[in-house]
């Protein structure tokens, strides 16, 4: 499925063993809508571990964990090409993105074990399996447009 996410960067974390990082070095954390304002970002805080992102809220958020959770997403970036791979990596935290490409599901065999690894596909999910695996086409980093 095509996929496109815009938002402000809360994090980023590089991964350089496992499988998975073979051909998905990147994760970019990104947050939308309400949470991307002052006074709510003055409330939380943002951190990524094992392809993860973690959020803490302290008392007078003014939003719901239901809102972060539909709000915020951690995004396993597969680059397209060389040139996709060095404007992810150009990414920092604040940076307004535009990632663009398309969702996958990956199978198969690796050294004689199977692999698998699926991306979510709808926004109101949380936990293991919620983030987005995709293939990342374009990339837009605040006015700059890096295309593969």
């Amino acid at each position: 499925a095509s996929y496109a996410i815009s938002g402000v960067v809360v994090g980023t974390k590089k991964y350089s063993s496992g499988w998975e990082s073979e051909i998905c070095p990147i994760d970019v954390a990104i947050i939308w809508g309400e949470l991307t304002k002052p006074h709510v970002r003055a409330t939380m805080k943002y951190s990524q571990s094992n392809r993860w992102v973690y959020y803490q809220w302290n008392e007078g958020c003014p939003v719901d964990q239901a809102y972060i959770e539909s709000h915020c997403s951690n995004n396993h970036c597969i680059p397209i090409n060389d040139k996709i791979k060095k404007a992810l990596f150009q990414i920092k935290k604040e940076d307004h993105v535009v990632l663009e490409g398309e969702l996958v599901r990956i199978a198969g065999t690796r050294k004689g074990n199977e692999i698998w690894w699926n991306s979510s596909t709808v926004r109101t999910d949380s936990g293991n399996g919620a983030c987005e695996v995709f293939v990342v086409k374009r990339v837009r980093i605040n006015e700059k447009v890096f295309e593969g």
